[in-house]
């Protein structure tokens, strides 16, 4: 068996029964652990405080065995500490059932569990410690059921399917005495999420980085031949017990599939509503904007969610530059007002556009439109064709022949991580029980509101604002001799104010 006492050391007697944790091959043998299986389990229950992680995800491609060492884990802080509770689960219990159920009920010991009520989804052991499975997509009955347990650990199988609110209502019920208080998941890549800035870019919501924990495992190397034998598998691959057939059918997948589920790229985009968007080529540095070009404001208000607005000047030939931005909930209109105005300084603002809804009455009678009218400030109807806008904006960040785009954000925009954050999961909705193909022309309904502008801008500007027979304009043909004076009359030296 496996170096690792976590799992190995699972050998006890209880009400008289022998109980030995496994891992197990396909023919219900005894089998060791891959390296990165062991260093999952490892990484959870380092006998070193300092390089034991309490929050840790298995990141990787297909067949790299991060579910069955999930379950692993599940059952050794179950079957180690008597009387443990554990919370484990996927977006949909049809899943869970077909998956990460079926692993569970397999690597369970022999005569470790003494009772399993399907109805209500829990699992009794043989040591009084208990598994809940359920359900863990974004409604209120996952979050409120949640929000009842006092869990030693908890456990999401596929964390990329899972919004954060879910895993952060687990995460604060992680109390039980006695426990490790722990949390480890599995996950496949799915670009820049809200999981990739916590495990990979270090953005974790309670500031304890040390405290998370990454271990990344890929099929198949992509530098490396497809292999031909048993001994080609194991010298390349983080599973090395893994068929050559299979690791070459993974292979015969398109190049953006396998990026996410063979190499466990991180920066795979598969999913985005925008994979044209590239953070290198789209930023920008700030530069002065002639005062003929046309500027136009757009604002998605919220009050919980966040009020978003975004600031565009139009070159010539059509380009759009983001030059500013704000970005804040819980504010009223007339917060937002003087940091608006402060904002747009002596710019002559051309159009001042806003989600259309801000004209619906609320129990008052009043509009969000009416209440920015008593300041002077009078926003029109923006278009809210959201598949149109989507593709308008897609052709927009598409390099032409000559390898310019029509869209860029300048890179000092003030709310830039904001906009990053959004961009990086602005993805379309997930594919429905049952179906085989994702809702068309539907990307998923949550902290989209700069991606919302973005689109309100682009088809505006798209339908109003005539443009030179030729788009290739050379930055130098764009600003000319802007660079030479600050003091050039014909330039605006837009601040990031």
């Amino acid at each position: 068996m496996a170096s690792n006492p976590h799992i190995s050391g699972v050998a006890l007697r209880e009400r008289d029964i022998e109980i030995s944790l496994n891992y197990l091959n396909e023919n219900g043998n005894a089998s060791v652990p891959t390296p990165k299986q062991d260093l999952f389990h490892r990484l959870i229950n380092h006998h070193d405080p300092l390089k034991r992680r309490k929050h840790v995800v298995f990141a990787g491609g297909f067949g790299t065995g991060k579910t069955d060492a999930l379950v692993v884990e599940a059952l050794a802080q179950t079957l180690l500490i008597p009387g443990n509770l554990g919370l484990i689960g996927r977006k949909t219990i049809d899943s869970f059932r077909k998956s990460t159920l079926e692993t569970l009920l397999r690597l369970a010991p022999p005569g470790s569990i003494i009772r399993h009520n399907k109805t209500e989804h829990e699992i009794e052991f043989v040591n009084k410690s208990k598994i809940v499975y359920m359900q863990l997509d974004a409604g209120r009955d996952a979050v409120d059921r949640i929000k009842s347990m006092n869990l030693g650990w908890f456990a999401i199988d596929q964390l990329e399917e899972i919004d954060q609110e879910v895993y952060l209502s687990a995460q604060g019920r992680l109390r039980r005495k006695g426990a490790n208080r722990c949390d480890f998941h599995t996950v496949n890549p799915a670009g820049h999420d809200w999981i990739w800035r916590i495990w990979v870019d270090g953005e974790t919501p309670d500031g304890e980085a040390l405290e998370y924990g990454l271990i990344e495992s890929v099929t198949w190397p992509e530098d490396v031949e497809a292999p031909q034998t048993d001994a080609d598998v194991a010298a390349h691959s983080d599973n090395p017990y893994l068929p050559p057939d299979y690791i070459r059918s993974l292979l015969a997948y398109p190049e953006r599939w396998k990026k996410r589920f063979v190499y466990c790229y991180w920066d795979s985009f598969a999913g985005l509503i925008w994979p044209e968007f590239n953070e290198i080529k789209h930023f920008v540095p700030r530069r002065p904007i002639p005062k003929s070009w046309p500027r136009y404001i757009a604002m998605d208000y919220g009050y919980r969610n966040p009020t978003a607005v975004l600031w565009a000047a139009v070159s010539p030939s059509g380009q759009i530059f983001i030059y500013n931005s704000h970005y804040r909930s819980e504010w009223r209109v007339g917060d937002h007002v003087p940091v608006i105005r402060a904002k747009c300084g002596r710019d002559v603002i051309k159009d001042w556009l806003a989600d259309p809804s801000i004209s619906k009455q609320g129990f008052d009678g009043n509009t969000i439109s009416s209440e920015y009218a008593k300041y002077g400030i009078f926003w029109r109807p923006a278009n809210n064709d959201v598949g149109a806008g989507i593709n308008r904006v897609g052709e927009y960040f598409t390099p032409d022949e000559s390898d310019k785009c029509r869209l860029y954000i300048f890179s000092d925009l003030p709310d830039r991580d904001e906009f990053l954050k959004e961009i990086g999961s602005y993805v379309w909705k997930d594919i429905k029980a049952g179906s085989d193909k994702p809702d068309p022309e539907a990307p998923k309904k949550k902290n989209d509101h700069f991606m919302d502008v973005l689109r309100y801008l682009v088809m505006w500007i798209y339908e109003t604002t005539p443009v030179r027979a030729s788009s290739n304009d050379a930055w130098d043909e764009v600003w000319g001799g802007a660079w030479d004076s600050q003091d050039n009359s014909n330039y605006d030296w837009v601040s990031e104010a």
